[in-house]
């Protein structure tokens, strides 16, 4: 199916649902979130977000519903950005969902943001992610100064970028 997907600035509106994804354990696993989330944190750590001129932040809408978050973090303008999404509703894994959104997300970078280079990061065990962003043209390179960052996250972190041809 062809379905309608849209990237949508982030606002509070999207705050208790992406509360509600957050605290599935699967979903923290699968984007290597650490602690457990509560409410308060949840929207000082959103608010801060919505302020980060180095972001850009979406939620995902498939068939005018909300079903994920994605965006473009460490923004060096006119030059890179790292990309991240997740697919917050279950029901949208798997069907082309976060693809579609991953490359509306390229091409906000790399046409609006006039990117040189998007990287991004996924844990090795998030084989289906890998493979979308291998897909779409990102391929793996050496993490260079990031072996801090991912230090105790209980898996192997993967580099990846894609440079404007």
């Amino acid at each position: 199916m062809d379905y309608d997907i849209q990237l949508v600035a982030f606002s509070q509106d999207h705050f208790q649902q992406t509360f509600a994804w957050i605290c599935d354990p699967e979903l923290r696993r699968m984007f290597l979130m650490r602690g457990e989330p509560d409410w308060e944190g949840h929207v000082t750590y959103c608010t801060r977000l919505l302020s980060d001129s180095s972001q850009k932040v979406y939620a995902i809408y498939c068939e005018n519903e909300h079903v994920g978050n994605c965006g473009i973090k460490n923004i060096i303008a006119g030059s890179e950005g790292e990309l991240w999404i997740y697919m917050g509703s279950p029901a949208t894994r798997g069907k082309g969902v976060g693809t579609r959104a991953t490359k509306l997300l390229v091409q906000e970078g790399m046409e609006n943001m006039h990117f040189h280079k998007m990287y991004l990061h996924v844990a090795d065990f998030n084989k289906a992610a890998y493979a979308m962003y291998q897909n779409i043209g990102f391929v793996e390179v050496p993490l260079v100064g990031d072996a801090g960052v991912w230090a105790g996250r209980g898996c192997n972190i993967i580099g990846m970028e894609l440079t404007r041809s």
